[in-house]
């Protein structure tokens, strides 16, 4: 029997982001994730999360932005876009119309999910303190707002 030979040496660098685009008429949406220099340095994971849904002739862009100097911000990060991302989809796809008080819903499902996530881990909450910026969009309407880094915005656009 032969031997395998060695792979050879591999002198390529590692990524630092990653691009991904969606394609939902009228939209085209493309993201970016890139972790900072300190992670990359470091080797730790990015405390940032996002995720792009649809359903129902609806689309949905979460973000949540993991506040570094929190030792499970990252996890706090996943949860909630996890947790809106199964809601909104629940939810259109029930026939639920995207409106201001949908996106209030589900920023509300996405604070349970992290306390009851620190409470399962005994954990401070604190811990998990993520910013959330959520985006509901259909071809004639955008509904968004962010929580976090000290401030809340809620905007709505409809187009006759």
């Amino acid at each position: 029997m032969a031997a395998i030979p060695a792979s050879p040496a591999r002198y390529d660098l590692p990524p630092l982001a990653r691009l991904e685009t969606n394609w939902s008429p009228p939209w085209l949406i493309a993201r970016v994730a890139q972790p900072g220099p300190m992670h990359y340095m470091s080797g730790e994971p990015m405390d940032d999360c996002h995720v792009v849904g649809g359903t129902s002739g609806c689309v949905w862009i979460a973000a949540a932005d993991g506040v570094g100097s929190m030792v499970n911000s990252r996890h706090g990060a996943r949860a909630a876009c996890l947790t809106v991302d199964a809601f909104l989809g629940e939810k259109l796809a029930a026939g639920v119309a995207p409106s201001r008080e949908l996106l209030a819903l589900a920023f509300q499902q996405a604070h349970i999910a992290i306390q009851n996530l620190a409470r399962s881990k005994a954990h401070p909450p604190r811990s998990y303190s993520t910013t959330l910026a959520l985006a509901l969009l259909t071809d004639k309407t955008i509904i968004a707002a962010v929580v976090g880094d000290s401030g809340i915005a809620v905007a709505t656009e409809h187009e006759d």
